[in-house]
């Protein structure tokens, strides 16, 4: 979450809450980087949304979607290529992908790169679950774009190849637009029915206090 993991581990550390919290979930009071992580992890995997109304289609509730939602529908899992990318019970395929949404040396640019030191993980970034997406704009890793309609515009011209640079300053590739995404030319009808399936992903998550005590 752009945080830096150390300083947030010793921040915890350092609270009156906390260090008893995670030794209820570890046995021991040290709050370690590992340890944060896997309890924001758990925590994720808590927060679900499967009672939108596109699953309620899928459950047999031919109602709970409108005529241009299975429209949009259908255009996801063909004239609209997103399913290539957004399938199975998250919408995701859990890979890595580069957009265009990156610019060399602007920012955290290098993506996947960071980890593995591959070339065609530059600017890749995993694909998000569509659940909930309508709630989450702006879009993209770095909230590049405002909201769904000119994200769904970007996609229908098909991104950009980013250009090589005369002088990078480094040594790290040039990030390279996915094979997957292609110009879709699809109509402005079409596009509002893609528009109004995705925002049948959105549900309700369950409501949360605020902790007393925050880092």
């Amino acid at each position: 979450m752009a945080a830096d993991t150390q300083r947030i581990s010793r921040e915890l550390q350092n609270t009156e809450s906390y260090p008893d919290l995670f030794a209820r979930a570890f046995g021991t009071q040290t709050i370690i980087e590992l340890r944060v992580a896997q309890a924001i992890a758990t925590f994720m995997r808590t927060l679900t949304m499967t009672a939108t109304p596109f699953d309620r289609f899928m459950q047999g509730d031919t109602a709970a979607l409108s005529d241009e939602a299975v429209q949009g529908l259908h255009l996801f899992r063909s004239k609209a290529r997103c399913i290539n990318c957004h399938h199975g019970e998250q919408l995701s395929d859990s890979l890595y992908h580069h957009l265009g949404t990156s610019f060399h040396n602007f920012g955290d640019f290098q993506g996947r790169y960071k980890v593995t030191r591959k070339p065609e993980d530059v600017s890749a970034y995993r694909t998000p679950s569509l659940r909930g997406s309508a709630a989450t704009a702006p879009f993209m890793h770095n909230g590049f774009v405002a909201d769904f309609d000119a994200l769904l515009s970007i996609y229908n011209m098909g991104w950009w190849q980013n250009a090589e640079l005369d002088d990078k300053g480094n040594d790290i590739p040039t990030a390279r637009l996915s094979p997957l995404i292609k110009p879709l030319d699809l109509t402005s009808v079409e596009l509002l029915a893609l528009k109004s399936f995705l925002l049948s992903l959105d549900g309700s998550m369950p409501w949360m206090a605020m902790p007393q005590e925050l880092p």
